[in-house]
């Protein structure tokens, strides 16, 4: 039997904001930002409207799978969907 490979996994950075996903994925990604511009909105009388800004900042680095921890509470489920939502403390 045939033991699986890790999958490479990538950090994609779009100005502030991180993201993982699996390396081939990034670069696809990572490729179709690059003509890609920033914009601000704000909601005028004819509704909304862009105005354009600068290039995003962007960055792809490869990682080990042994670089990545999940806290137990975020972890992805697996198997089916809960019958029911589950319901929000209050403080």
């Amino acid at each position: 039997m045939a033991t699986r490979k890790p999958q490479q996994m990538c950090a994609l950075k779009i100005g502030f904001i991180t993201l993982l996903l699996p390396a081939s994925k990034g670069m696809r990604v990572m490729q179709e930002l690059q003509s890609a511009v920033e914009a601000d909105w704000d909601y005028v009388e004819r509704g909304h409207h862009y105005t354009v800004k600068e290039r995003p900042d962007l960055q792809l680095t490869l990682i080990d799978a042994e670089q990545i921890s999940m806290p137990h509470a975020a972890a992805p489920s697996r198997g089916r969907r809960a019958s029911r939502p589950s319901l929000l403390g209050h403080d």
